[in-house]
């Protein structure tokens, strides 16, 4: 992580400093992100900027022999998870996350 700021308020005089309401912030690079993603789904796993998709990544990776890729976005889901919001998905075709989803629904 770098560029890590940290801004403390209602700190108190003495050790241990007690911090009433504390915010941090940084930059994580695509590096580790890639290495996370890929201990959690694999070695091959690869991550790039999507070009078509606002804060998008692209995450490609190999299962069975196909490969698969996925357009996510990350965001903040509580003070300590970050979550994705998966926007499309590619398996020898393109699908929006939308299309899947209606079509699971008229299956259930």
């Amino acid at each position: 992580m770098s560029d890590v700021h940290l801004d403390a308020r209602g700190v108190g005089p003495r050790s241990p400093w007690q911090v009433e309401e504390a915010r941090a912030d940084g930059l994580v690079t695509f590096a580790t992100v890639e290495r996370l993603l890929a201990s959690q789904l694999g070695s091959d796993l690869r991550l790039a900027p999507d070009p078509g998709e606002p804060d998008g990544l692209a995450i490609t990776w190999s299962a069975l022999g196909l490969e698969i890729g996925a357009v996510v976005k990350p965001g903040v889901v509580d003070d300590s998870t970050i979550g994705v919001q998966v926007s499309g998905l590619l398996l020898g075709v393109s699908v929006s996350a939308s299309r899947i989803c209606r079509a699971a629904r008229g299956r259930s």
